[in-house]
């Protein structure tokens, strides 16, 4: 979904998308994965950004040329990691 997301609201609908993993975590404990997704796509205001794990927000929603979808896709992310115990963050 964040794939997905990245080539939708892309202006070309071809973004760069770089991805990063990297362990975190104290010595001897088992590692925590910090998983980094970023694209060279718009960027949202911290208005927008503050809503974007609501189910059915849609940040575009009022501007011309609406995106067919109906906000779902980043609360499901959230959903699933927050379903394993992990965190997600914007």
């Amino acid at each position: 979904m964040i794939l997905e997301n990245a080539i939708k609201f892309h202006p070309t609908q071809s973004p760069r998308v770089d991805v990063a993993a990297s362990c975190q975590g104290d010595p001897g404990q088992p590692c925590k994965v910090c998983l980094q997704i970023g694209d060279d796509g718009l960027t949202l205001s911290p208005g927008q950004l503050a809503q974007v794990w609501m189910p059915y927000y849609q940040a575009e929603k009022y501007h011309p040329g609406q995106v067919a979808g109906v906000g779902l896709g980043l609360s499901v992310v959230a959903s699933l990691v927050w379903g394993v115990g992990g965190n997600v963050h914007v």
